[in-house]
């Protein structure tokens, strides 16, 4: 079995992987969310952030940050806007919270990463950090794994023309 997981779906891909992996053949990160923004979406979220927990309890869907716009690729941006299955909304208190809590996991367990994978990642993201990805792929135990950058892609490589 195969697995792909593509941006905060990543985080959950890492999370399968490594509670069964001998369930894998291998796992593909695509943009994968593995560590915080690394300036925490501006001087609102580094704030916001310090106050993740409280947030969550008293406010939980109040929405504390707004999503990264692709200008990179402006017409990608419009369809998943007006794409009804998708949410344009920012990021929520209790989700934001869980982000917070999933990236530190993340994190300080690295090393308990033995399944084998391929972490692609535009070098334009502004969404999740590409040098994240490259931290975890250097981290991670497993024997059989690899980080692929795609060179002037952003968070979407796969939706590039």
């Amino acid at each position: 079995k195969f697995m792909i997981g593509h941006s905060l779906g990543g985080c959950v891909a890492i999370l399968c992987g490594r509670a069964r992996p001998e369930s894998w053949r291998g796992i593909i990160l695509s943009s994968a969310a593995v560590e915080p923004p690394e300036n925490m979406l501006g001087w609102k979220g580094r704030i916001l952030s310090r106050f993740s927990a409280a947030l969550s309890y008293l406010v939980p869907t109040m929405e504390v940050v707004a999503l990264p716009v692709n200008d990179q690729q402006p017409e990608i941006h419009k369809l998943f806007v007006e794409d009804p299955l998708s949410s344009a909304v920012g990021v929520r208190a209790r989700v934001g919270h869980e982000m917070l809590s999933t990236y530190r996991d993340i994190v300080e367990n690295r090393k308990e990463v033995t399944f084998p994978f391929l972490f692609g990642a535009g070098t334009r993201d502004t969404v999740v950090n590409p040098s994240a990805g490259e931290r975890f792929v250097e981290h991670a135990s497993s024997l059989d794994k690899r980080f692929e950058p795609f060179e002037g892609m952003w968070h979407v490589s796969a939706w590039a023309s």
